[in-house]
């Protein structure tokens, strides 16, 4: 069982976005920007981190969709109008809002710390490819509709439910207050603020 440092702080934002430029190269990237300045690795980082790549991966997708579909033959009938890929937009951005919803709602396990930091980081991983699905879908409704338009409306509903599911200090202390609830005397914060062994 690991043992989390109750009073240990939340490093905040200052390091994954003052290195935020190392995102772009692949695995070497995200291994560089999840240490700290004493060579140390933090859970909480790590997943600040992975919420910075996957911001990075919308600019990526949304500028490869503009790309691709801003060049569209103009003799080919388009299989969608651009209102019929709009609605799909919508239709799957709702339904990930109802899915990130209702996974944001479960309490992770108290347990060991361990087994805290883990409920934590599924809930966020689960959450933060959820807020993709609408750009995803958009990315082929542009294709569909050979408009980059829908793109955009994609884009702007991905990056408002990434802002949703971001593990910010107040989403730790919402957490946190569900955890008091259910009898856990374990600080979420603590434990993912503590170095990761081994790291």
């Amino acid at each position: 069982m690991s043992t989390a440092d109750d009073t240990a702080p939340d490093p905040g934002w200052m390091q994954p976005l003052r290195k935020g430029p190392w995102v772009l190269i692949p695995v070497i990237g995200l291994r560089l920007l999840s240490r700290t300045d004493d060579g140390t690795t933090t859970s909480l980082e790590r997943l600040r981190q992975i919420f910075i790549s996957y911001l990075v991966g919308l600019v990526g997708i949304l500028l490869v969709g503009i790309a691709v579909t801003g060049g569209g033959a103009e003799d080919a009938e388009p299989a969608l109008s651009s209102g019929q890929a709009f609605g799909l937009n919508i239709v799957v951005g709702v339904l990930a809002l109802g899915a990130i919803v209702a996974i944001r709602r479960r309490t992770p396990t108290c347990g060991d710390d361990e087994t805290l930091i883990n409920g934590y980081s599924s809930r966020f991983l689960v959450s933060v490819v959820l807020a993709l699905l609408p750009v995803l879908a958009a990315f082929v409704g542009s294709l569909l509709a050979q408009s980059p338009a829908p793109m955009l409306g994609g884009a702007v509903i991905s990056f408002f439910w990434l802002l949703v599911v971001a593990p910010t200090a107040t989403d730790l202390a919402a957490v946190q207050q569900r955890l008091d609830a259910a009898g856990c005397d374990r600080s979420l914060t603590g434990a993912l603020a503590s170095p990761v062994p081994g790291a």
